[in-house]
């Protein structure tokens, strides 16, 4: 079993040993707790064909969740166990049985012979991830884990549909590694010199508005000899002209009201007449005449007084008329940019300042670097076209003849390569076209292939690209979907046939594919005060028993057993 202590972990092996020659189990046991309806379950994995079956809802589906967990998926609240805190998952690997060139790949840190990972989840959503007891990261868990088991989830055949899965499955089985690491980084490459080039066009750009926009504040400015205080010596200088001119105005009306045709010494002349005929009449009105003379006098005096002080006035309309427009034009230039007239100085000193000093730009240069940085990505592109029109090609020969022994022996495939557009992957645009029967056209397999059909290629696909890959645990759920009979167990014996080279775990429905397997683990359910998921190993008569039920349905009767044990009785 695989046991937890506080702070460490501590592995007791199951006692499985390889004693026919055959490829060694590399996950030998996974031990779950607290999840879901599984309270505290270790489950042991022997090498070559491992299949689960159960009733529906017995919790098959809760160990490949579990085992996702562990290869880095990411745990639920909800998965955690009613009343439990955390659920934890461990699995141990036995890294001795790994190829040499994986076994290199792999961190420093878990290049030992055995592998313990375990994970932790608590209800707050904090988790851990321990490798033989030592903490670690979910990266590095999640780098680790895609080097030793690959997970076909039910449904994932589904993939099969989207053309754009379809380029990394050819990858997959043909393309080197090194050249699509190559196309990657010359593609970086392109983005990082664009994004360069991009920037030094923008600071070009940038750079003749900003001279465009320099010199239109000098030239705005410049004129108007700005200098600190002039805003008040010119409101000053105008102020004291303006004075100037409303006192020549007030002094030149009052000499009009003096001296005009309805003026003060006109209206005295006639007046003198009118007292000269009122004396005659009356001698005490003789006076009256002496007295506008008087006025007369008085009144001639003023103007002439008027006159030379208009005469000593000197206005400089010229000059106002220029002050006035200097003031108007600083107050213009102070509202568009927004600042008084003493920091309209400083906004020139600046323009000025900055008239003289020019960014350095390698847009020149730069364009140059991308454009042979777009060649070499260009060719790389066309190099990996040719790698995968000749990967494809092989790949699918393999199929076709993998899916063959699926009872598909008219079944041919084709891989569609256009041009895209050059990205990091490439310049491809990849599709498999499947034709079903014999003398049919190729079609898309989203509008020709059934489920059964899809599984078979599915199964045939992952058997090819284990060969490349050379992952070595492979992870079945329910791949058989939508298939039955002698199909059934066709994919059990290819199953079995990738078994003699991976260590596979199979879950299934199809007793079929049930009954050719090397260690066959039951789920079912255990209804007391609280359901809880068992799993166990069945073997001899419990086997029969799990085969027959699964070919039989609710009720298993003695035709049902029967067919049960030939089934298991023409497994070689």
């Amino acid at each position: 079993m695989i046991a937890s202590q506080t702070g460490s972990f501590r592995y007791v092996k199951p006692g499985l040993k390889n004693s026919s020659g055959k490829l060694s189990s590399m996950l030998t046991a996974i031990e779950i707790s607290n999840f879901a309806i599984i309270e505290h379950q270790t489950i042991g994995f022997s090498p070559g064909l491992n299949v689960i079956s159960g009733e529906t809802g017995a919790g098959k589906s809760i160990i490949l969740s579990a085992l996702e967990i562990i290869l880095g998926g990411k745990p639920k609240v909800s998965s955690i166990r009613a009343a439990a805190d955390q659920l934890e998952v461990q699995a141990h690997f036995d890294l001795g049985v790994l190829p040499a060139q994986i076994k290199n790949e792999l961190p420093d840190s878990v290049r030992g012979d055995e592998l313990l990972i375990s994970r932790s989840f608590n209800r707050h959503g904090k988790g851990r991830v321990y490798f033989n007891g030592r903490l670690a990261s979910a990266a590095l868990l999640e780098e680790v884990s895609g080097k030793l088991v690959n997970i076909c989830r039910q449904g994932q055949q589904m993939l099969l549909l989207e053309p754009r899965y379809h380029r990394e499955l050819i990858d997959d089985f043909g393309t080197p590694s090194d050249l699509l690491s190559e196309m990657s980084e010359a593609m970086r490459s392109c983005r990082e010199l664009q994004e360069l080039f991009d920037k030094a066009a923008a600071l070009k750009r940038d750079f003749v508005r900003r001279q465009n926009e320099i010199n239109e504040i000098i030239s705005d400015l410049q004129p108007l000899s700005l200098r600190a205080g002039l805003r008040a010596e010119l409101e000053t200088s105008i102020r004291r002209l303006e004075g100037s001119e409303r006192l020549v105005e007030n002094l030149q009306q009052a000499l009009a009201l003096l001296e005009g045709e309805q003026g003060i010494l006109t209206q005295l002349s006639l007046c003198q007449p009118r007292f000269l005929q009122a004396a005659r009449l009356d001698p005490d009105a003789a006076s009256f005449s002496e007295r506008a003379a008087s006025l007369k006098t008085e009144a001639d005096d003023l103007a002439h007084s008027i006159s030379e002080h208009l005469y000593k006035i000197d206005i400089d309309q010229q000059s106002l008329s220029e002050l006035r427009d200097r003031l108007a034009n600083v107050a213009r230039m102070e509202r568009k940019y927004r600042c008084a007239d003493d920091e309209l100085l400083q906004v020139l000193v600046g323009a000025e300042r900055e008239m003289t000093v020019a960014p350095e730009l390698d847009a020149g240069k730069l364009e140059g670097q991308l454009s042979a940085a777009r060649v070499r990505a260009e060719e790389l592109a066309r190099r990996l076209s040719t790698v995968r029109r000749e990967s494809a090609e092989r790949l699918v020969k393999a199929i076709e003849a993998d899916l063959a022994e699926l009872n598909m022996p008219d079944v041919r495939l084709s891989v569609a390569i256009e041009k895209a557009e050059l990205n990091s992957t490439g310049c491809d645009r990849i599709e498999f076209l499947i034709s079903t029967n014999k003398g049919e056209p190729y079609k898309a397999l989203k509008h020709v292939a059934s489920g059964g059909e899809l599984s078979r290629v599915m199964l045939a696909l992952k058997k090819n690209l284990r060969d490349r890959s050379n992952v070595n645990v492979l992870v079945f759920d329910e791949v058989d979907s939508g298939v039955s009979g002698k199909v059934a167990r066709a994919m059990g014996r290819k199953l079995r046939e990738l078994a003699q080279n991976s260590q596979v775990i199979c879950i299934t429905h199809l007793a079929q594919i049930a009954s050719l397997a090397d260690h066959h683990l039951l789920v079912d359910k255990k209804v007391g005060e609280r359901t809880v998921s068992i799993v166990r190993e069945i073997q001899g008569k419990e086997k029969v028993e799990e085969i027959a039920r699964m070919l039989a349905g609710y009720k298993v009767t003695k035709a049902a057993r029967e067919s049960a044990k030939e089934l298991l009785a023409s497994k070689n």
